[in-house]
């Protein structure tokens, strides 16, 4: 591997085998750095990938691609990155992750313990989690013992499951966006702990989130936000099959936050936080701009 594992100049990444052994390379102060598109088709990996363990201090995408990683572990719990216990924090800055596909009764994109900062990435993963909730360690982004804190990225996820999971625990998201395409079978009736809420102790500022949601058990509650901070954040919601009737938990709000909501999906958030606006007015600037949602697109 080229590079001298520092900053200025770092371990480059360049083959399946180096990404998933990186470990061996450097320590914990160590940096790295992708030198083109990983694809983990064609590898040894490709059948038998166990985890991507993040050891040393970050790693520079350089705008390049992980791709092809598929994980099929019916009954177990699948991991794609680990974070070691001995980094302090680990960075991953402009890195495009496509085509996850997971199959397990649980996944985390990300595991381990410690912090995780993420800078202006696109994750995109398909999720088949085939087993109700056990255990409150299930979110699909990240466990509780990894705490991320991401500005700037996109997430992309579809996911198909026996009832609803955690996306992000314990996360800080400054202006990212999540597209989130749900298939459940059931949702949460009842609010009675933290395993199926999308977002679980986390704060979202200036974020876009965009649900696409089905289930074919009697009509559920959908909590979307539990012991949550919410600033200046927005959602639009849709959903087929079964009524949904969307819910904010214990939360936190600095000032005004807004949703536009469709199909068989009701209203119940707490509307002195929550403005539910038109398709028209999503799509008008001076509009949104006058009651507060700071924006910089639509139409006017």
């Amino acid at each position: 591997m080229q590079g001298k594992g520092t900053q200025n100049d770092p371990y480059i990444i360049t083959t399946a085998e180096e990404l998933m052994t990186m470990k061996a390379y450097g320590s914990s102060g160590s940096y790295y750095a992708l030198g083109n598109d990983i694809d983990l088709n064609g590898s040894v990996y490709a059948s038998g990938f166990s985890y991507i363990m993040l050891y040393g201090a970050g790693l520079d995408g350089r705008d390049h691609r992980i791709r092809n990683i598929y994980k099929n572990c019916p009954g177990e719990t699948a991991e794609i990155f680990r974070l070691d216990e001995n980094n302090s924090t680990f960075t991953i800055k402009d890195l495009k992750l496509e085509n996850i596909q997971i199959s397990a009764e649980m996944a985390m994109l990300f595991s381990g313990t410690g912090r995780l900062v993420l800078r202006r990435c696109s994750l995109s993963v398909i999720d088949m989690l085939n087993a109700p909730v056990k255990t409150e360690n299930n979110g699909i982004i990240n466990s509780p013992e990894v705490e991320i804190s991401a500005e700037l990225c996109s997430f992309i996820l579809w996911v198909k499951t026996y009832n609803a999971r955690t996306l992000f625990h314990n996360a800080e998201l400054d202006r990212c966006q999540i597209k989130c395409i749900c298939d459940a079978y059931s949702f949460q009736k009842y609010i009675s702990n933290n395993h199926n809420q999308f977002f679980v102790g986390s704060k979202l500022t200036d974020c876009c989130m965009f649900f696409e949601l089905s289930n074919s058990e009697s009509d559920n509650y959908l909590f979307l936000f539990q012991g949550c901070t919410l600033s200046n954040s927005y959602f639009i919601a849709s959903s087929t099959g079964r009524s949904l009737s969307m819910r904010a938990y214990s939360c936190l709000y600095n000032g005004m936050n807004f949703f536009n909501i469709s199909g068989q999906l009701s209203e119940n958030m707490a509307g002195s936080y929550f403005k539910s606006l038109t398709q028209a007015q999503c799509k008008n600037a001076e509009y949104l701009r006058s009651i507060g949602f700071i924006c910089g697109g639509g139409d006017s």
